[in-house]
């Protein structure tokens, strides 16, 4: 399976820069951005089945990060890696079989996430077959872009569970 062939782009959020972040530099820190939520926002919930996601860490870095995922009985793994193509790719596989591939970038505030092979409008005129938000508290897939899937137009989306409450630390 192939990146998209439309180039990536990252944009420069604080610097200012118009051209953006060089991919190869973007891919690694969506990779370790991206890596963090299961540290941050470990439960989540699948908003159409109304059932909850738990994430944990198995490992975490620039070079490539596992986060482990259960949904009821069902578990099974998400791989961040910067891809030679300047995406991040991530591969969700289920009993060591990947069901989904997609490859991120972050041209503007919000994540975005195409399938293998894709071709859009650098412009990006319409949104992204897979969405998160710039505070990683939510996720959405269009499923008729992962036809591997087998959920027809079917919407997937995911919304961290207790985002925004406060972190109470205990007392030492």
């Amino acid at each position: 399976m192939t990146a998209p062939t439309t180039p990536p782009y990252y944009g420069d959020l604080l610097g200012g820069r118009e051209e953006g972040i060089p991919p190869d530099e973007g891919a690694r820190w969506v990779v370790s951005d991206l890596a963090a939520i299961a540290r941050y926002d470990p439960t989540w919930v699948w908003t159409e089945r109304g059932v909850d996601v738990t994430l944990r860490t198995i490992s975490e870095g620039h070079a490539g990060s596992e986060i482990g995922f259960a949904v009821g009985e069902v578990s099974g793994t998400i791989r961040l890696s910067p891809d030679e193509s300047g995406y991040a790719r991530v591969e969700v596989s289920i009993g060591g079989d990947e069901v989904l591939r997609l490859y991120i970038d972050r041209p503007y505030e919000e994540y975005e996430g195409h399938p293998p092979g894709a071709s859009f409008n650098e412009k990006r005129v319409v949104d992204a077959p897979a969405r998160m938000g710039k505070h990683q508290n939510w996720l959405q897939i269009r499923a008729e872009h992962w036809p591997e899937l087998g959920l027809g137009d079917a919407y997937l989306s995911f919304e961290a569970k207790g985002w925004g409450d406060p972190v109470v630390e205990e007392d030492k």
